[in-house]
C-alpha cells in the first residue's frame, strides 16, 4: 500500500514523513495556493524534506501546448506522469499515459 498525503504544508509532510508510513504528497494548484508562497519555493521545501518522496503535481493548463510546456518545467524536478483517459486535451493516446 502506498499513503500519500493531500498537502503542500512542508511542517505537516514532515511529520507524516517522520512516521515512516508516508510514500509522498499529492498536490494540485489550490492546494499550493493555501501555503502563499511561489510555486517553486513550495516544491523545493517539499523536496528537500526526502528526496525519496514521491510528489505528485498537477498542470494547471487545460490545452495541448500549455500542457507540455508545464509538464516540461516539472520534469526539471524529476520524473513526471501525465495522463488524460478522457483524451480532453488531444495527445490522441486514448486511455493512455506517457512518462518523460
Amino acid at each position: 500500500m502506498r499513503i500519500f498525503l493531500d498537502t503542500a504544508n512542508a511542517q505537516d509532510i514532515a511529520k507524516g514523513e517522520a512516521t515512516g508510513v508516508i510514500t509522498g504528497v499529492t498536490t494540485n494548484p489550490t492546494i499550493i495556493s493555501r501555503v502563499k508562497m511561489p510555486f517553486d519555493q513550495c516544491i523545493s521545501q517539499i523536496l528537500a524534506i526526502d528526496p525519496k518522496l514521491t510528489v505528485l503535481l498537477e498542470v494547471i493548463a487545460n490545452e495541448t501546448k500549455g500542457i507540455f510546456e508545464e509538464a516540461g518545467k516539472l520534469s526539471e524536478v524529476g520524473e513526471y506522469y501525465c495522463e488524460d483517459p478522457d483524451d480532453s486535451a488531444g495527445f490522441g493516446c486514448g486511455e493512455g499515459s506517457f512518462t518523460a
